[in-house]
This record gives structure tokens, sequence and C-alpha cells, in this order.
């Protein structure tokens, strides 16, 4: 577009009439387009244009800025999502901070709350396949193990969304209880 620009003698028509001339099977920029590209390069010595805070930080920026911080801070397990909710802030301008101050989703493992009986019915459920399994050496080719789903009267625990805004990774654990309530299995 520069070089149309200039051979044009920086009329801006001509400059249109010749790029759509050199590049047919590409869109014909508006004329007004390649007179304010001259003029961005020969101000700002870039493509990019001028910054419109050049590198300063507005005070509303700095209030938005805590906000979202403090938001993190109190609930750490929030999304992007809800901290936007919360602030009336873009999640645009959530993930920029959060991604400046260099903070991470770091996902927790998922622990099974154990009840004083579980290790022996466990034993017991391994002792039963082994026994199985020595009658018949294919018994564990007959079985189809397949992923599984649980649903609860409380809903099904999305594990994706589970996360922690942190510098560091904390290892957390999210410990639950399904064991002792109603539930189904889907296999």
């Amino acid at each position: 577009m520069i070089l149309a620009y200039g051979e044009a003698n920086k009329v801006s028509t001509a400059a249109q009439r010749i790029y759509a001339r050199k590049y047919p099977h590409q869109t014909t920029p508006h004329h007004k387009t390649f007179r304010r590209l001259d003029r961005r390069l020969r101000e700002t010595r870039n493509f990019k244009g001028l910054s419109r805070d050049r590198g300063r930080v507005t005070r509303r920026r700095q209030r938005q800025d805590a906000r979202i911080l403090r938001e993190i801070e109190r609930d750490p397990t929030t999304s992007v999502r809800r901290i936007s909710a919360r602030t009336q802030i873009t999640k645009t301008t959530v993930w920029r901070l959060i991604k400046s101050e260099d903070l991470k989703a770091y996902h927790f493992t998922p622990a099974k709350h154990l009840e004083e009986y579980d290790p022996q019915s466990r034993l017991q459920f391994c002792q039963m396949i082994m026994r199985k399994y020595q009658k018949d050496r294919t018994f564990l080719k007959n079985v189809l193990f397949t992923d599984e789903a649980t649903f609860t009267r409380d809903g099904v625990y999305n594990f994706h969304n589970a996360h922690t805004w942190s510098d560091i990774n904390s290892h957390a654990i999210r410990e639950d209880n399904f064991q002792r309530s109603f539930k189904i299995n889907v296999w």
C-alpha cells in the first residue's frame, strides 16, 4: 500500500487504482486508508500507530486492577466470568490483568474421602477378583473397562472448571464425599 501511495505521488485515489490493478484478487482498501497509513508511518515510524495510554497506567485502570485482584484474593477458585460479572469489568480486561500478574489456573487433584470400612471392602473386592482369575485365566479379558460418569442429586461436578489462581502450583486437592450420598454411575 505504501509503495502504491508513493507511486501515485501521494494521491490516495490514484494509489487505490494502482493497488487494485496490482492485486486484483484482494480487497481494495478505501482511498483514505492509504493516507492514514502514510501519516501513521511518518508519526510513529511503525505500522501499529500510537498507543492510547502511551505506557501510562490511569487511575481508573489501577482501581480496576485492584478490584480484580481483590476478587481473586477473596476467592482464588473463582472464574474469569464471575470476576467480570461481580466487578462489571470486561472479561478481556480481567484476562489481561491475570496474564500480566503471571497468574495461572492450577487444577485440583480429585481425592475420594475414605471411610473406616473402605480399606476392608476394597481388600475383599480384590480377593474376589483374584479367586475368579485363578479359576478362569480369561476372566479379566471378559471384563469391559470403560470411562464412567457419576450423577448425583447435586449434579455433576466438572473438574475441568475447578481451579485455583496462583503464581505457583499449590497442588490443591479437592476431597469429595460422593460415597455417602445417593448416586448412579454410568459406563
